[in-house]
This record gives structure tokens, sequence and C-alpha cells, in this order.
């Protein structure tokens, strides 16, 4: 009964590391540079429109935003659904997203060498 029951713990230990893909890859999936690059675009439009006073029509500007990435708000959540099923690949994608972030606050701010 014992071996039994360590046995069947053994089974399931191994059943549960094997690696599963929850969500299928798509089809259409963004590549990753794009995706981080966009993902970047998508947080700093974000945070204009959320502390502006005034924005002129935000889904508008984001529409513009796919555009420019030759893509649409529906291929940009299919392929962030497919990213983020691997939590670990995905941190090191927003990783990168928040150093693409920092080097253009770094570019946008003034020298402080006069």
């Amino acid at each position: 009964m014992r071996f039994g029951f360590i046995l069947f713990l053994i089974l399931i230990s191994i059943i549960s590391c094997e690696k599963k893909e929850l969500v299928p890859k798509p089809d259409n999936l963004l590549d990753e540079d794009t995706f981080v690059k966009l993902m970047v675009e998508i947080q700093l439009l974000d945070v204009w429109i959320y502390t502006s006073e005034e924005v002129p029509n935000p889904d508008s500007l984001k529409g513009v935003l796919f555009n420019e990435y030759n893509t649409s708000e529906e291929i940009f959540d299919i392929s962030n659904a497919y990213y983020q099923s691997n939590t670990d690949e995905h941190i090191a994608r927003i990783d990168s997203a928040l150093k693409l972030i920092e080097e253009e606050q770094k570019r946008l701010q003034p020298s402080s060498s006069n």
C-alpha cells in the first residue's frame, strides 16, 4: 500500500513537470522584438492618456500606433496571451521593455553639462 502511494506521488510529479503549452502558438504571432516595442509604445500612450488633461481620441491614437506596426489590437492581444503563458520568458520581455523605457527617458532628459 505504501509503495503504491509513493509510486502514485512520483507519477504525479513527473506528469506535472512536463512543459505544457497552455496557449497554443497563434499563426499570426508578433515576433518578440515587435511585441516588446509595441508593448512599450502602448504603455507610454496609456501613461500619457491617464496623466494628460486633454487627449484627442485615445482610441484613434491606439489605432495609429497599431497601423505604425502593421498589426491590430486583436493580434497584439493574441500575442500577449501567448507570450504571457510562459511566465519566465515574459518576465524577460518585460525587463527588455523597461530597459527601452529607461533609454528613452535618458534620451529625453536635458543633459546636465552646460
